[in-house]
């Protein structure tokens, strides 16, 4: 069974200084509610591994190795995680997409894609968290994008 999560929201900036931003891995611990510290050695690739906490209004924070599957400059990053170490049981695929809006704004749209066996049984629980955390997370950016501080 599949589940998802979206939340979109428009950007005062281009796509190339909303990517910085995304990309800034170091930085999400100043700006961003819902995804926690994350730590990577190198520049973001296809394949790579990234550790992140994800933080969903009301929920425990949870800690995750993630899967770097699409790193596409200004226009997509993406990863995979699995909520439990057996495939197939509660997966998740988080998607940043950036589309150029007008000559100066980027529209943002983040989804989460839950997929598994245990998704009919957990979604009751998980899904307005998560809406929340994207929703709160794609303002966080917006703020960030527009006035390079998180505040």
């Amino acid at each position: 069974m599949r589940k998802e999560v979206i939340a979109e929201t428009r950007i005062a900036a281009e796509p190339a200084v909303v990517w910085e931003r995304l990309l800034d891995f170091s930085a999400y611990a100043e700006w961003n509610p819902f995804i926690a510290p994350a730590e990577l050695d190198a520049e973001a690739r296809t394949g790579q591994r990234l550790a992140l906490q994800y933080r969903p209004p009301g929920l425990q924070p949870r800690s995750a190795h993630v899967e770097l599957l699409r790193v596409l400059p200004a226009e997509e990053l993406s990863w995979l995680q699995r909520w439990l170490p057996m495939a197939g049981l509660l997966d998740m695929e988080h998607r940043f997409i950036l589309e150029t809006e007008d000559d100066a704004e980027t529209r943002l749209l983040q989804r989460l894609r839950l997929s598994g066996v245990l998704v009919p049984f957990l979604w009751w629980k998980l899904r307005t968290p998560l809406q929340q955390g994207l929703v709160e997370s794609n303002r966080a950016l917006a703020r960030l994008a527009v006035s390079g501080s998180p505040g």
